[in-house]
């Protein structure tokens, strides 16, 4: 169990050596995200593991700072890498770039919430 403290502080947590800042090539609005690129460079980072022998790092990561819709200029921070290592630093960074869609028009995006089920007792 997470002592209470955390969730007051969550800098007591740890936390990977460096935060790296990957910007955006280009301006204009976020098309799509491609979660599953996301995920590989979660695996990539270290905070996944592709067989029961790899180990986890729980301080890697990926923080995202934009979303599908969101506007964007050149240069502003899509995501930050948590990182522990530069071995797969590059690769990361590349894949993640790739993984942000931008487009000149603001896309059309599905509902967030498509309907409410209520209970009738």
């Amino acid at each position: 169990m997470v002592p209470l403290i955390f969730i007051d502080d969550p800098s007591l947590l740890p936390a990977a050596a460096q935060k790296i800042e990957v910007t955006s090539p280009e301006s204009g609005f976020i098309q799509e995200v491609d979660a599953r690129e996301v995920g590989w460079v979660s695996l990539l980072l270290g905070a996944g593991r592709l067989s029961k022998e790899d180990t986890i790092d729980p301080t890697v990561g990926i923080t995202m700072r934009k979303k599908a819709g969101d506007r964007v200029v050149a240069g502003e921070v899509l995501a930050v890498l948590h990182v522990n290592s530069l071995e797969n630093l590059d690769e990361a960074k590349q894949r993640l770039s790739r993984a942000f869609t931008i487009g000149r028009e603001q896309p059309s995006l599905p509902p967030l919430i498509y309907d409410v089920i209520r209970s009738k007792a």
